[in-house]
């Protein structure tokens, strides 16, 4: 977690510690026992320590301990160039990558967008019968 690194660095780390947070979260929820489960956790955990990855709710605790035992770190570096990029980057990795992965696979469409793709697409079926019934 390094507030010194670029924009882009951060971004980048929070789209991939994102992605390895959210598929632990998921391959989690599929394990069938205690042991799957664990483990899971285990290696995604620590693939994401290993690999030195930002992530928003880690970076809004480790951050401010660092400032609370002296880092020279002042509030506009930690939010513009940790929180900032870090979220952005979560945001893509988990909501969009993963969760939007997960709903093509299955055939279902995400919670919030739902019922607006829903409500187009019985529009644009309803076009086509109509178009088909005309011809």
């Amino acid at each position: 977690m390094q507030v010194g690194a670029g924009w882009g660095s951060v971004f980048v780390k929070g789209i991939f510690a994102s992605w390895l947070i959210t598929l632990a979260v998921w391959q989690a929820n599929a394990a069938q026992d205690a042991v799957g489960k664990v483990v899971v956790i285990l290696l995604t955990k620590s693939a994401f320590a290993a690999l030195n990855l930002e992530h928003c709710v880690a970076n809004m605790f480790i951050i401010p301990l660092a400032i609370y035992f002296g880092a020279d770190i002042n509030a506009r570096q930690f939010v513009w160039f940790s929180l900032v990029p870090s979220t952005f980057g979560n945001y893509l990795g988990g909501a969009v990558f993963v969760a939007s992965f997960y709903a093509l696979i299955y055939g279902r469409t995400p919670v919030l967008c739902g019922h607006f793709l829903a409500q187009r697409l019985k529009l644009t079926q309803k076009r086509c019968a109509d178009a088909a019934h005309q011809t």
